[in-house]
């Protein structure tokens, strides 16, 4: 008997200390007040004033992480990444910085492209579009952030942007300030050309969240600290709860579902979608949360400030399926059917969109196909098994989406083969071209806007008269040079009317 309850207690034991829910301390004593992730899963931390107006990265889930850039005093308040993979990070007072090399280097768009107002938010849309707030005014850019213009809610306290999963056109903004003035949730349906009027006023809407399913949550610093709920796009809201005091960060787990929000007094969490929060074994004021995974681990990452507590914490979660596709594809203009091979090894985005309307993206993931097999293995860590179409994009391509009804895949780390150059049918609206004996996804479109049509040729036009060399967009058979062979493709898809298909 004495055997027994002693297999119990260590048995017990080593339950308690699986799931005993520790947070692990990094970047100890940094000043941590804003956190990302790009999308090949490099995280992100923003540091807040003084000497720690900095950014780190981290290439193995925040278990690490290296300082990429030392700014000039100002809070890294905010970070987005466009569908090219360039870097934004809004530097308050400083302007906004710009990253095309993953943090190698930054370039500085200066405060006076935003009338010399403090940036507070940054978010990426499709096609060029960059949306920034600051503490009084709304700017877009159009063209990835070499122009911005102030468009909307000028005086007002913008603080959080948000870009709807399902319609990159609708614009989401939380308003805050301390006077009260404005305060609440705007909405633009003009990709942040105009607002709505307030349409949940009273509130600082501090920040703003979309889970999975897109329906959308703010939390405010104002009492009683409402957890509020939209289920048509901040169109109407429901107050679900209260949260602790002024609540500043909020997230969903993508491994339990859970509602995890961060600020003065801890990080609190609900298990039962919103009803109640309760401390989860963190006291420590802080201020960004983020749910990410890393490998097959899901974590909960969070930011605080302190000599002592400041940093990056960690909850591992669990661990988690991953998915694994090793997709088969040639991009038009740099494929020689005479050698079988491509001109050059290349990146290619591929991203996972639900198989049922409305197709809400789920995941992506970059690899470099090769020149001979046209093959990259590309693994999904965001999410769980089930139907998906797989989209491919390629900076001088056509976006092209896998055959009608989606692929079934597996969250088991087994690999999923799909093969785009074997058949028209493959590419959904049978999108691909024949080149050979070999189906490839069209290029040409140079200003990635989903068609290829005469202002595309009108770029590579213009290059190809100023002699432009180089890795370049306009360079479409990748030979280093800008000439009439490239002209010749996007005139030739032009005339063809080809854009991007999907359901």
């Amino acid at each position: 008997m004495k055997t027994f309850f002693t297999i119990i207690s260590i048995l017990l034991f080593v339950s308690n200390i699986l799931y005993s829910q520790t947070w692990v301390q990094k970047l100890n004593g940094r000043n941590v007040w804003s956190l990302a992730k790009d999308h090949q899963g490099n995280i992100y931390a923003g540091g807040l004033t003084g000497t720690h107006s900095r950014i780190w990265k981290s290439t193995n889930g925040a278990d690490s992480w290296d300082t990429i850039f030392v700014g000039a005093g100002q809070t890294m308040w905010d970070f987005s990444f466009d569908q090219s993979g360039n870097m934004y990070v809004a530097n308050f007072s400083n302007g906004l910085l710009k990253s095309t090399n993953n943090g190698l280097n930054f370039t500085l768009i200066l405060n006076s492209a935003f009338n010399n107002k403090n940036l507070q938010g940054v978010e990426c849309g499709s096609g060029g579009y960059v949306f920034v707030t600051t503490a009084s005014g709304f700017f877009r850019s159009t063209d990835f952030g070499q122009t911005f213009t102030e468009t909307a809610l000028t005086g007002l306290n913008n603080l959080p942007v948000l870009v709807d999963k399902d319609s990159s056109n609708i614009v989401y903004v939380g308003v805050s300030s301390a006077g009260g003035t404005g305060i609440g949730f705007y909405r633009s349906t003009d990709n942040g050309l105009t607002f709505s009027p307030n349409l949940n006023p009273g509130k600082n809407g501090y920040n703003l969240f979309q889970a999975e399913n897109s329906d959308l949550y703010m939390i405010t610093t104002t009492s009683p600290y409402n957890f509020d709920k939209s289920t048509d796009k901040g169109l109407t809201w429901t107050t679900i709860s209260n949260t602790a005091p002024s609540q500043r960060g909020i997230t969903q787990s993508k491994y339990t579902g859970y509602f995890y929000t961060a600020g003065n007094g801890g990080i609190f969490r609900s298990t039962n979608n919103g009803l109640n929060f309760t401390n989860h074994n963190f006291t420590f004021s802080a201020t960004p949360i983020m749910s990410v995974r890393y490998q097959n681990m899901a974590k909960i990452l969070a930011g605080t400030t302190g000599s002592v507590n400041g940093g990056v914490w960690i909850l591992d979660e669990g661990l988690t399926p991953i998915i694994k596709v090793n997709l088969k594809v040639i991009v038009e203009g740099l494929y020689f059917p005479s050698l079988n091979q491509l001109n050059r090894r290349d990146t290619v985005t591929l991203y996972l969109r639900d198989g049922t309307a409305p197709y809400r993206l789920r995941d992506s993931a970059r690899a470099v196909i090769d020149t001979i097999s046209f093959s990259g293995l590309y693994t999904f860590l965001e999410t769980p098994s089930g139907t998906y179409y797989l989209v491919v994009r390629h900076f001088i391509s056509i976006e092209t989406w896998s055959k009608s009804g989606g692929e079934s895949l597996t969250g088991d780390s087994s690999i999923y083969n799909y093969d785009f150059t074997t058949s028209i049918t493959q590419a959904y609206g049978n999108n691909l071209k024949l080149k050979g004996d070999k189906y490839c996804i069209y290029s040409g479109d140079v200003n990635q806007d989903g068609i290829i049509d005469g202002s595309d040729g009108s770029l590579v036009d213009n290059d190809a008269f100023n002699f432009v060399t180089g890795y370049v967009a306009t360079d479409l058979n990748g030979d280093g040079i800008v000439d009439g062979s490239d002209y010749l493709i996007a005139d030739n898809n032009s005339s063809l009317f080809i854009g991007v298909i999907r359901p």
